[in-house]
């Protein structure tokens, strides 16, 4: 009787990733991420446990100019008893406009130097929005009189209403905070019972913003964060110094959420309650290059950074010129994050419940969670690191299913080979052919859909 040699068959293992919730940890090697933890993660929203769209923007049809910098004016209409908000914004050319009823008016013959900014404020018992620059003289309008300038005040670069005085931040060489009189920020007269300034000057560099938070004035300068005290008579306001940072703090990203100031700085992301810094979302430190330009602001529990992502991590720290490519989205309750690459935003407002953006272009549009930069798709994706499963041996990757509503492609790699699959979903779950095989494993997913949902993949070798 004829004998045969009975080939052994190796076993088939499983390896379901159940949730994309833990997100990614760009500063880990990619050979020794786990599986539920992705190397990057763009333009995808995986708070849920589920790949979804991520953030998208909206254009404005009613704003055709370019514009350069935009704000909201809040009042009461007294008359009408009514509260309002004016989206007002400044052209390329120093010029202001504001909508109301979505038609477009010219703020008089006002024209800016440099790009201006705003606060909102209650002058002997109107709403006013006072508006200001770093070359400028600050304008006074409050919706019913044409708009005039306060030509005594400081050329002023950022600005915060505490106890009823303005304190800013001035062009120049930027080591003096200047203040109002009570109850009067367009009286900025050096007398004891009017306004004045106060010199910092110390290793702590510049001071370029200034958030009222606890009762203080805090001031975020290059390389660290200053106090003033300024109860009663100011000649009882003192300054103390809080916080030295070991990078540079770029203070157009500082802002105050809450019960505490988030800001970029160039070592990465930091909050601070008003005693204590903490590092936050280190996980995506190595990507967030050094930028001049990036900016920030807090809307409905989450903080907006435009900033620049650097997928090259011999250049990160290098790029102290770049603009911004993407906005960081990060959840001040639950800690998820979204990053919307490929969008270059240079200012927010928000209105009611909007958040307006203005881009690089100079284009207005609309903060939303649509997957699309003004109707086109973003390209979203999500890539594993390069997994070896907790075995050095060989690998034959079998098959993969995954759950998913929308057009996809899936691309698996090994240290020898590749294969991409365009997959058109048909039913609830979908089952790829692979036969590939490696020692180590890496999975990228991506699709160019408006919507998405992604979920459950399962990885089957031998």
């Amino acid at each position: 009787m004829q004998k045969y040699i009975q080939a052994v068959k190796s076993p088939r293992r499983k390896v379901m990733l159940q949730s994309f919730g833990q997100g990614m940890h760009a500063g880990i090697d990619k050979r020794v991420l786990p599986v539920n933890i992705a190397k990057e993660i763009f333009n995808f929203d995986f708070s849920t446990g589920a790949l979804t769209q991520g953030f998208g923007l909206t254009g404005v049809p009613y704003v055709r100019r370019k514009i350069s910098n935009i704000w909201t004016y809040k009042r009461y209409d007294i008359d009408k008893k009514l509260d309002e908000e004016i989206l007002m914004y400044a052209d390329a050319d120093g010029y202001v406009y504001y909508l109301r009823h979505e038609q477009e008016h010219k703020l008089g013959d006002i024209k800016f130097t440099s790009t201006p900014a705003a606060v909102n404020y209650r002058l002997f018992g109107d709403d006013v929005i006072l508006l200001t620059s770093s070359s400028d003289y600050m304008v006074v309008w409050d919706a019913k009189s044409p708009p005039y300038a306060v030509e005594n005040s400081p050329h002023i670069t950022s600005m915060t209403i505490h106890f009823e005085r303005m304190f800013c931040t001035v062009g120049g060489e930027r080591n003096a905070v200047w203040f109002s009189q009570d109850l009067d920020p367009t009286n900025w007269d050096l007398e004891l019972d009017r306004g004045g300034f106060i010199q910092v000057l110390d290793e702590r560099g510049k001071l370029n913003k200034v958030i009222s938070y606890l009762n203080f004035v805090y001031i975020l300068r290059d390389f660290g964060i200053s106090r003033v005290s300024a109860f009663a008579d100011q000649v009882d306001f003192s300054v103390s110094n809080l916080f030295v940072s070991s990078g540079h703090i770029y203070s157009s990203t500082a802002t105050l959420c809450g019960d505490r100031i988030l800001f970029l700085a160039s070592d990465g992301l930091y909050q601070f309650d008003g005693l204590i810094t903490s590092r936050i979302m280190t996980q995506i430190d190595t990507i967030i290059a050094p930028s001049p330009n990036s900016i920030a602001h807090f809307h409905n529990g989450k903080y907006y950074l435009s900033c620049h992502i650097d997928e090259n991590e011999a250049t990160v720290g290098v790029l102290e010129q770049c603009d911004n490519n993407a906005v960081l989205v990060y959840d001040l309750h639950s800690g998820s994050f979204s990053i919307l690459k490929g969008a270059c935003v240079r200012a927010f407002s928000k209105r009611g419940e909007l958040l307006y953006a203005v881009t690089s272009e100079g284009a207005l549009a609309v903060i939303e969670q649509t997957g699309e930069l003004f109707g086109e798709p973003t390209i979203k994706s999500w890539s594993s690191g390069f997994l070896d499963f907790g075995s050095e041996q060989v690998k034959h990757v079998r098959e993969v299913y995954l759950s998913s509503d929308m057009p996809l492609e899936l691309k698996i790699y090994s240290e020898r080979n590749e294969k991409t699959f365009n997959i058109v979903p048909v039913d609830e779950v979908t089952r790829i052919r692979v036969n590939l095989s490696g020692r180590k494993i890496g999975i990228t997913i991506k699709c160019k859909t408006s919507r998405a949902r992604i979920s459950r993949p399962t990885i089957v070798f031998t």
